[in-house]
């Protein structure tokens, strides 16, 4: 973050200030730096100008101001709280080209604004938050951490360009029109949400702390040959196009592993070294081939239906007798309409009849299990001093 202690400040530039008109931002022109909260709400003119301040030590907040085409800030540097631009219905044009500090950004219910451009490089930010935009670019986001990336909504934008980010605890890019999402030197996430994403390049991604769900997604190919380890649950549901699935190096999974109606995903033999699943393993849909050959502990049940009749239960059954400690163990082939989740119907002991294998116990399950259902993004603010 930018040294606020540099900037001058006069008389006039520490207080709460409620902006009434432009002439009181107009009055704070001769503030380098400015100490408090800036609220901007309500204002029925065309231009919001805030010139002359280069750092505000504390909140620059707009909200409301639905006539307002223009929005800019010509020489701010930095904000060491909250900058937020919310429901600017005819914002076409947000001006910001020397910001490149602030711990949290965020612009929500912009349908007019068609960029949003960082010229100098947005480089600090904890938090950044873009949603219900028109953008077709967002460009100049060159920092390496953050707490959460959250880009949802935005029809028109065609990247999530993250070309230096290394580390964050949540990144969620959600319903953003088939968008391609670039990130190729993020190496570590907490957890880590992708739907209608049209390409993923996270080449460099290694360890995920928490769950990573993709669903309904237009990648064909889904490959991450350096992740070694989730924490908690993988998610994969829904996703029509895709054909080709491969974790080679993953060998632990905290959570459920989830493989759900991925209609062209034929053969799921894509984790060759995970040995451990302390949840449950539910994995539904038309795959020919299922296969864990390193496997040797899954904490929860399992459940595994496919409306292929190439499917042999017969090669997995063997789960049974050790890998699988939870209460439930259904496997089916050849089925017209596979089920997910462990509420399967089933008697205790075994059946080996039309391709079929069933175990269910009376008793609860053991480990994890997945949310079946695609529930919204619930995020929880964690403390990032694991990753400094």
């Amino acid at each position: 973050m930018l040294d606020i202690s540099t900037g001058q400040a006069g008389a006039g530039c520490s207080r709460e200030l409620p902006v009434q008109s432009q002439s009181d931002l107009d009055s704070i022109s001769n503030c380098q730096t400015f100490t408090g909260t800036i609220t901007i709400a309500n204002l029925g003119i065309p231009t919001i100008t805030l010139a002359g301040v280069q750092v505000i030590n504390g909140n620059l907040l707009l909200a409301n101001n639905l006539n307002t085409a223009r929005v800019s800030f010509p020489n701010l540097q930095g904000v060491t709280g909250q900058l937020s631009i919310t429901n600017h219905t005819v914002m076409s044009t947000l001006d910001m080209p020397a910001l490149t500090d602030v711990d949290s950004f965020s612009v929500l219910v912009a349908p007019a604004l068609d960029a949003l451009v960082f010229p100098q490089g947005l480089n600090q930010v904890n938090s950044l938050h873009i949603a219900d935009t028109y953008i077709t670019k967002a460009a100049g986001l060159s920092f390496t951490r953050a707490t959460s990336v959250i880009v949802s909504n935005n029809l028109y934008l065609k990247l999530v360009d993250l070309p230096r980010l290394e580390l964050t605890k949540g990144i969620y890019v959600t319903a953003n029109g088939q968008n391609s999402v670039d990130a190729p030197n993020l190496t570590t996430i907490n957890n880590g949400t992708f739907d209608n994403v049209g390409a993923l390049n996270l080449p460099s991604l290694s360890t995920v702390e928490g769950d990573l769900s993709f669903n309904q997604n237009a990648f064909q190919s889904l490959t991450f040959s350096n992740l070694t380890r989730i924490g908690g649950t993988l998610t994969i549901i829904a996703n029509n196009q895709l054909a080709n699935l491969s974790m080679p190096s993953l060998s632990f999974l905290g959570g459920a592993l989830s493989i759900v109606n991925n209609t062209n995903l034929r053969s799921i033999i894509g984790f060759p070294q995970l040995q451990e699943v302390d949840g449950t393993v539910d994995v539904t849909g038309a795959f020919d081939s299922f296969q864990l050959p390193n496997i040797n502990d899954v904490r929860g049940s399992m459940n595994v239906q496919t409306t292929s009749n190439q499917f042999k239960c017969s090669s997995i059954d063997g789960w049974q007798n050790g890998v699988v400690k939870g209460n439930g163990y259904v496997c089916k082939a050849a089925v017209a309409n596979p089920k997910t989740g462990m509420d399967q119907p089933g008697a205790v002991g075994s059946q080996h009849s039309g391709g079929t294998s069933s175990r269910v116990s009376a008793t609860s399950g053991i480990g994890r299990s997945a949310s079946w259902a695609v529930a919204g993004i619930v995020t929880v603010s964690v403390g990032f001093s694991a990753f400094i």
